[in-house]
């Protein structure tokens, strides 16, 4: 507004300047005209002193502006670049089995009711593996544990008393995977090699060897009626084995992204696999298809997490996924919805499973903790611990739901009782 008065008075005395100058040449008089030029000239100068101070002002708020904007952008993009770069190891380490800890968390668990009481135990601890544990399996009868481990050997343990009975042949470039057939005669293991493994645990001798996969064979299971073998790669395949032969009968899927866990119902009617891009796949058994076995269910794609472990509830309809970012999530089978999510680890969850009765869950994660979950309630029951442990590499619980057995990156193997 000043400055808009300044400009009316500037017109106002150039007016009058050139009323000035004319009356001073008619009448001789030069001071008519000089003043009301300088009076101009001065209010000119100050207005456009004034039009300068304002532009340079809006320029330097313009500038505050820009780099303050730059500045967000910056620090937001690398942000992402972190997060991606993050991600991205992350999902490599992951393709490795290197596990990823995190700083470690008290457990989001709002507990209104009163402790529970610890009601496990260390039984006691087996030493033998010279690295990681890469899998564990329990004979249906509880008396034999099958460990697998990245030293390439599988070993047999006597559950009744801590004894080594036995070590299988070594496998080229370590075990990651191992599932025992419902009759307790034959041992599947899976390894970095792609091959599969089959084994005759009474003769303890090798029945035959699979050798299809392109890629390290990450997880199995074995339908028992069918007397099928299911085995999940990182070649991103399901492939269905006839167990007795060793024939391949059928590729489940093609595409099925880096299968990092497949998981089976008790019963054999329901398949999940899930991989590293997140999404959980579900088939039913269908008796009537002679190729494949298994018809579509369902695709779970909201999951923003790796996969890393599966479970199917015995009892319930209800399957669990352990996954990278620290979680177990709970989904209905029937509704094909998440129902909850358990937080308390603080590294990827490794392992999970069921209790036989299906009131329970077990998960083992990179944070060297088991943690055992009550259903119904979502309490957090127990929190096993090895102290020696840097991180729980794999999980196995007996059918009769009276020990846990857990693997570790130092190669031991811990037995935890029931009380």
């Amino acid at each position: 507004m000043r400055n808009h008065r300044l400009q009316i008075a500037e017109y106002v005395f150039l007016a009058s300047s050139l009323i000035g100058l004319a009356v001073a040449v008619l009448s001789g008089q030069l001071i008519y005209g000089a003043l009301p030029v300088a009076v101009s000239l001065t209010l000119n100068l100050i207005n456009r002193q004034r039009l300068e101070q304002k532009i340079q002002h809006r320029i330097n708020l313009a500038n505050s502006q820009l780099h303050q904007q730059i500045s967000e952008e910056l620090q937001a993009f690398s942000q992402q670049q972190l997060e991606t770069g993050n991600s991205s190891v992350n999902q490599k380490l992951t393709g490795n089995l290197l596990l990823t800890k995190y700083p470690k968390t008290e457990p989001e668990v709002q507990q209104s009711y009163q402790a529970i009481p610890q009601n496990w135990s260390e039984l006691y601890t087996l030493q033998g593996h010279s690295d990681w544990i890469g899998s564990l399996a329990i004979t249906p009868d509880a008396r034999t544990l099958a460990s697998g481990g990245f030293d390439g050997t599988i070993k047999l343990w006597d559950l009744s008393t801590s004894e080594l009975i036995y070590t299988l042949s070594k496998q080229e470039q370590g075990v990651l995977s191992l599932v025992i057939s419902s009759d307790g005669k034959t041992l599947a293991s899976g390894g970095f090699d792609g091959t599969i493994k089959l084994w005759h645990l009474e003769r303890k001798e090798l029945i035959d060897i699979l050798r299809v996969h392109t890629s390290s064979v990450r997880s199995l299971a074995i339908i028992p009626d069918e007397q099928i073998l299911v085995s999940g790669s990182f070649d991103q395949t399901i492939k269905l084995w006839h167990l007795d032969t060793g024939e391949l009968l059928a590729n489940l899927i093609e595409q099925a992204g880096l299968v990092s866990a497949i998981a089976l119902s008790s019963d054999g009617q329901i398949l999940a696999s899930g991989s590293q891009d997140g999404i959980i796949r579900l088939w039913q058994l269908n008796p009537a298809d002679a190729v494949k076995k298994f018809t579509p269910l369902g695709t779970f794609t909201g999951n923003l997490s790796l996969i890393c472990s599966l479970a199917i509830n015995p009892v319930a309809q209800l399957f669990a996924a352990g996954c990278s970012d620290g979680s177990v999530k709970l989904w209905k089978l029937g509704k094909l919805e998440l129902q909850c999510t358990f937080q308390g680890h603080s590294g990827q969850v490794i392992g999970v499973a069921f209790s036989p009765d299906g009131q329970t869950l077990i998960s083992g994660s990179a944070d060297g903790t088991i943690r055992i979950w009550h259903l119904q309630t979502g309490q957090q029951l127990n929190v096993l611990t090895d102290e020696t442990a840097n991180s729980v590499t794999a999980i196995a619980i007996s059918t009769d739901g009276e020990l846990i057995a857990s693997g570790s990156t130092n190669g031991t193997i811990r037995v935890w009782q029931s009380n």
